[in-house]
């Protein structure tokens, strides 16, 4: 995950959440398919950035523990689910998702949009599913995305995005192999009129699923599969072609 320190949390939050509002609703939906699934399921939000899916969840009937490094993002989060904090159904937590415990056990945890391919290598990612495996419930469910190497190909580009308060220019270069980079600059108008630059950079490596999948089977997720965003319900036949999936593990009973 990567901890944004400037405005462009602003922007990520307008332009960027599509993809959380659009996945949530099918997370769910997979997650009340489950036999025993409770009415209100406590859901762990891993690199939980602005809060979109959080909100949704929330407002779904669930209760919601959000993680994130990113103060920035987390402010977002704690505006967009201020209610249901109030009502203690919703808490956000500043920390490394490769290191962080919940205090109480969860039936559900996520985590979206290739946040986890953010993460500097393998060893924290298994960490990560690590900690996972000790947050959820038996019986419960983990539900995240990697990027392929075909999507981080997708980075080797260069675009600009203007708004009526933002400008956007993102840069972004594939080494071919299992990473790849993306800078962001920019600037984002302020109250006077003015505006306010930014620049952010960001790094994404590869994770083979397949070794991804055989750690989770060793480490307490017995039925793991690979889905893509069609039909989280339906293991995928070829993910050779994807540049994106879904990795749908249930922790043993």
């Amino acid at each position: 995950m990567v901890p944004y320190a400037t405005r462009f949390a602003e922007i990520y939050d307008e332009e960027w959440s599509r993809f959380a509002l659009k996945t949530a609703p099918k997370i769910l939906d997979l997650y009340r398919r489950e036999p025993g699934a409770p009415a209100e399921p406590a859901v762990l939000d891993l690199c939980c950035g602005t809060g979109r899916m959080a909100r949704y969840f929330l407002d779904h009937g669930c209760r919601v523990t959000g993680v994130d490094r990113a103060q920035a993002m987390l402010d977002r989060a704690v505006l967009h689910c201020a209610p249901h904090i109030d009502a203690g159904r919703a808490a956000f937590h500043r920390a490394d998702v490769a290191g962080f415990r919940v205090p109480a056990p969860v039936d559900l945890c996520v985590s979206a949009y290739d946040a986890l391919n953010h993460l500097p290598d393998m060893a924290a990612l298994l960490r990560c599913l690590d900690h996972a495996a000790h947050a959820v419930r038996r019986g419960g469910m983990f539900v995240f995305d990697l990027k392929t190497r075909r999507g981080l190909a997708g980075w080797n580009s260069m675009s600009v995005t203007e708004r009526p308060g933002w400008t956007l220019v993102t840069r972004g270069v594939y080494d071919g192999g299992d990473t790849a980079y993306r800078r962001l600059t920019g600037f984002i108008r302020d109250e006077d009129g003015r505006f306010t630059g930014f620049e952010e950079s960001m790094t994404e490596h590869y994770f083979d699923p397949d070794a991804v999948a055989g750690h989770l089977r060793s480490n307490g997720w017995p039925d793991v599969y690979f889905a893509l965003s069609g039909d989280l319900g339906r293991p995928a036949a070829d993910i050779a072609d994807a540049s994106r999936i879904f990795v749908i593990a249930r922790r043993g009973s």
